[in-house]
């Protein structure tokens, strides 16, 4: 049996929804008239996943790069950075770490850049986007400058910064309960993505930080009345946003650098790859001595102490460097090839196990593995891993000798 309510008191709840429904079509055609068409955010999508599909031709690994790659294509990384190429503050928020990582930051982008862009206007949105990203590479680098760094989700945060201090600051001709949902969500994905971050491993979460603090400071002097009104003050607003974010990044990266080991790691680098090795050792004391908790610093002393065949050097140096970033894969595989030359079978066979383990598209690793099943007369193990390194693809002159040992193997 059914409740039956009077005409005289469901009449309000009507009235009620009418309101709700009214009031969400004023908003959306008073979008529409401040900001027509929304092209920008769509654009950065675009441009996102073409730059992505262009490594991928190019070689990169569409799933799991390597750091090596992803530095080649301009990745934010305190040693190259902080050596004189400050573009990649930018270039690395175009960059991205496997088709997974992009789908989830182009998902939000496309979430979040809709409103956004409809609420600041067009080249607004851009100005948020891109310094938003600066944003966060800086506080990814002053966090921790020896942590290779990419992606868009520092720029996303900061539109979400935006966001939710357009909604929560702007004077909007509508009732503060009808938006009062989306910043609510808006604030419940940040929350949630932070605290996700804080509690797993491998995620930027100084970047996502940095990207929020610069969007919301960026939004507070973008906020414009809807409808906007006309004049020069929007564009003093864009300048002074420019500005702020740009004084901050040079500020920053000159203190950073001022007492920092970088330059001296990144000489050091150029010197070991023009065969210098002597001279590289002493640049890289140099910067152990300022910051002997560098990882990176102890990974490159060893190669340098490895090509002068001091061994056991090089073995304590690359042990270092993986007691301070046990995810630092190449310090695995060069330790591994030290024990092999001096004859520590098991220990070599163990790093690059390690080292496989954690990139399993490490070619040289593979090769290498190879050699040491071969020498040991494991010769399955041999052609699987031989077969493997020259699928991802080796040098000319090791591809060769794989080969060679192949058809030996099948002889």
């Amino acid at each position: 049996m059914e409740n039956w309510t009077p005409e005289s008191q469901q009449q309000p709840e009507y009235e009620q929804e009418v309101q709700r429904y009214s009031d969400a079509a004023s908003f959306r055609q008073l979008l529409v008239t401040s900001t027509p068409r929304y092209f920008v955010a769509p654009a950065i999508l675009v441009f996102n996943v073409a730059f992505f599909v262009l490594m991928v031709l190019m070689g990169v690994s569409p799933i799991d790069p390597t750091g090596e790659q992803l530095l080649n294509w301009g990745a934010n990384f305190g040693p190259f950075t902080l050596s004189g190429e400050w573009w990649r503050l930018l270039s690395s928020t175009f960059i991205h770490i496997g088709i997974i990582h992009l789908a989830l930051n182009m998902q939000c982008l496309w979430q979040l850049g809709k409103l956004t862009e409809r609420l600041y206007g067009n080249w607004a949105f851009l100005v948020l986007y891109l310094l938003s990203g600066l944003g966060g590479s800086v506080a990814s680098l002053w966090w921790n400058s020896n942590t290779l760094s990419a992606g868009a989700s520092g720029a996303i945060f900061g539109v979400a910064g935006g966001l939710v201090v357009f909604l929560y600051f702007a004077k909007l001709p509508v009732p503060r309960a009808m938006i009062q949902g989306t910043l609510t969500s808006t604030l419940i994905f940040v929350g949630y993505n932070l605290l996700y971050g804080f509690t797993n491993t491998g995620i930027d979460n100084a970047a996502h930080i940095g990207g929020l603090v610069t969007g919301g400071l960026v939004g507070l002097l973008l906020t414009r009345p809807l409808p906007p009104t006309k004049g020069l003050s929007r564009v003093w607003r864009y300048l002074a946003a420019i500005g702020f974010v740009l004084l901050l990044v040079v500020a920053t990266l000159l203190l950073k650098q001022s007492d920092n080991p970088i330059p001296d790691l990144a000489k050091a680098d150029e010197l070991i790859q023009a065969g210098e090795f002597d001279q590289a050792i002493v640049h890289l004391e140099k910067a152990l001595e300022a910051d002997p908790n560098n990882a990176y610093g102890h990974y490159l002393l060893g190669i340098a102490y490895a090509e002068q065949d001091m061994l056991d050097e090089a073995i304590a140096a690359y042990t270092q460097a993986i007691s301070l970033d046990p995810q630092l894969s190449e310090a695995y595989l060069n330790r591994g090839i030290s024990y092999l030359l001096i004859d520590q079978s098991e220990k070599a066979l163990a790093d690059l196990n390690e080292c496989i383990e954690m990139d399993d598209s490490n070619a040289y690793a593979y090769f290498v593995r190879g050699l040491l099943h071969y020498d040991v007369g494991e010769r399955e193990k041999a052609t699987s891993d031989l077969t493997r390194a020259l699928v991802l693809g080796l040098e000319p002159e090791a591809a060769e000798y794989a080969q060679g040992i192949l058809q030996s193997l099948q002889e």
